[in-house]
């Protein structure tokens, strides 16, 4: 079992309204190139940034200053090069202290190129969006069970795990092809999903993007897709979701892959690990 009753990461309280949401900007620069792009939030909800992974197809990378539209402040004093402000799939920046973006409000994203040739970039930011509700998940797997240091308000959600379940995608990706599955979540329980971790079965890694799809609610869970090494660990190097994402029973889970290259067909295997859970109140 788990020390503590520990749940997510941070600690935090999981609210019904947080789901995992990832943001993405994507970008071809010319040599040493400076641009300037800006996303605006939907009305329904904070995005809660607290993970920055980066590509770069270049070695230079890229350097870039990120500002909140809503406190016209921007998070770093000047622009901060890639490789020291970002991570990846199997190692994720993870920010010490999360930022609110309110709903409504603009995220602006400055980026230069630092390199004297065209760089194609692709910048995600990662966290939850939050509309809401309290609510608390008992990995105990027993009713009552709550873990430290959550509150639990009148009313709100309680969910009893009932195992660990990890669920595979095989794919073979084919030269430039678009590659849809998925897979239905029983009635029975809900699916707590915590981690995304990939198998790339081509001799010489090649990029590919993903979309995760969950079609009870109709929802995209990235705003565009997202390179797969920025959002997908593995094993020794997991990638933990910010705030765990649940798949309600009777939804299908589907996804997206998109081959960004040419060449020799390879395997993927995509693995979603969390946990079958009932909500008991």
């Amino acid at each position: 079992m788990y020390n503590d009753g520990a749940v997510w990461p941070y600690g935090a309280k999981l609210k019904t309204g947080e789901k995992f949401l990832a943001i993405p900007f994507d970008l071809t620069l010319a040599g040493n190139a400076t641009t300037l792009t800006t996303l605006q939030l939907s009305n329904g909800y904070d995005f809660i940034l607290s993970i920055m992974n980066a590509y770069s197809s270049q070695v230079e990378g890229f350097s870039f200053n990120i500002k909140d539209g809503n406190t016209f402040e921007t998070l770093f004093k000047s622009q901060i090069r890639s490789s020291v402000i970002t991570g990846n799939g199997q190692n994720p920046l993870l920010m010490p202290k999360q930022h609110r973006f309110l709903n409504g409000s603009t995220i602006e994203i400055e980026i230069t190129n630092l390199s004297a040739i065209p760089n194609t970039i692709q910048l995600v930011l990662m966290g939850h969006r939050d509309s809401g509700k309290l609510i608390s998940v008992s990995r105990e797997g027993k009713v009552g069970v709550i873990p430290k240091g959550f509150d639990v308000p009148e009313g709100t959600a309680l969910y009893k795990i009932e195992r660990l379940f990890v669920l595979p995608f095989n794919l073979t990706m084919t030269s430039g092809a678009t590659i849809t599955d998925k897979y239905p979540i029983s009635n029975e329980s809900d699916f707590i999903w915590e981690i995304l971790n990939v198998y790339h079965g081509a001799t010489s890694p090649r990029e590919f993007t993903l979309q995760i799809r969950d079609e009870l609610v109709t929802e995209d869970l990235f705003v565009a897709p997202v390179r797969a090494s920025l959002i997908a660990g593995s094993g020794q190097n997991p990638f933990i979701l910010p705030r765990p994402y649940i798949f309600r029973g009777g939804t299908h889970l589907k996804v997206t892959a998109t081959d960004t290259a040419t060449g020799a067909d390879f395997a993927i295997q995509l693995a979603f690990f969390g946990y079958k859970a009932k909500k008991i109140k």
